[in-house]
């Protein structure tokens, strides 16, 4: 099921990802989830990359609002 987001605040996408874990959960069958954020078109490859490591280390501190924050 694809599901498209666009700019909320980091209570939505938990909301969101509450949702998932418990359709997953009352499926009772495995789940595999590919996720993508493609949040660079137009900058160098050394801003990407600094841009990406920030958001993975948040991603990594399963820190949301700071993730939010920097995708922003």
């Amino acid at each position: 099921m694809p599901i498209l987001l666009s700019h909320a605040n980091a209570g939505v996408y938990r909301n969101i990802g509450i949702a998932i874990a418990k359709a997953i959960k009352d499926s009772g069958k495995g789940v595999v989830i590919v996720a993508s954020g493609d949040m660079n078109h137009y900058e160098s490859q050394k801003i990407t990359h600094t841009k990406d490591r920030q958001a993975i280390e948040s991603i990594l501190k399963l820190e949301a609002g700071e993730l939010v924050e920097r995708v922003q």
